[in-house]
């Protein structure tokens, strides 16, 4: 099985969220878990994928807020430069997840056909599967961040618009309660 890693996970690099530190186990899970069965994409070739015990192979993306101005450094992610908590306040991750698209998936996705260098990237690779994020926290699973929530509604994510309106306000208030305790940890 051959994979490419999408051009916002920052997989290993030094950046904003979920670090992984051993790729060769998240490849390698990800290939046990696909041989056997055990991935069931959606109707848009979507998957998430629970892992939890590849935590000790990735350094958790979330912190509790500190409200200490010193615990936090400032980076530019997606565009916009925002505050991050320091990665060495995060604590060991509890819980681990990949988003995994299938090929076809990831070229049909709303922000990847905004992006003719990524379409070209991944067109021109013999990939069978993206891996999109590694999601790794500490505490409540955590809700999309509240640009990815609003994002997602504005067409980011065809699967939301599966959502009632009741599901979305409900989603809504996760999301706030979430982030007003965790955020996001960065180098």
């Amino acid at each position: 099985m051959r994979f490419e890693i999408s051009n916002i996970c920052t997989w290993t690099r030094e950046g904003v969220g979920t670090k992984v530190t051993q790729p060769e186990v998240i490849i390698g899970g990800l290939t046990v878990e696909l041989a056997a069965g055990n991935v069931k994409f959606d109707e848009f070739g979507h998957a998430f994928i629970p892992v939890p015990a590849f935590a000790y192979a990735v350094s958790c993306g979330t912190a509790k807020h500190t409200g200490k101005v010193e615990d936090y450094v400032l980076r530019s992610y997606r565009g916009v430069v925002s505050p991050f908590i320091k990665r060495e306040l995060a604590p060991a991750a509890d819980f681990v997840a990949v988003i995994l698209y299938t090929r076809k998936g990831y070229l049909t996705d709303p922000d990847v056909q905004g992006d003719p260098a990524e379409i070209a990237r991944i067109q021109a690779s013999d990939c069978e599967y993206v891996i999109v994020c590694v999601l790794a926290s500490v505490g409540p699973k955590a809700p999309v961040a509240a640009g990815r929530f609003v994002a997602n509604l504005a067409g980011g994510n065809p699967e939301w618009g599966k959502y009632s309106a009741a599901e979305l306000v409900e989603k809504a208030k996760e999301c706030i309660a979430y982030h007003d305790v965790w955020g996001t940890v960065s180098d």
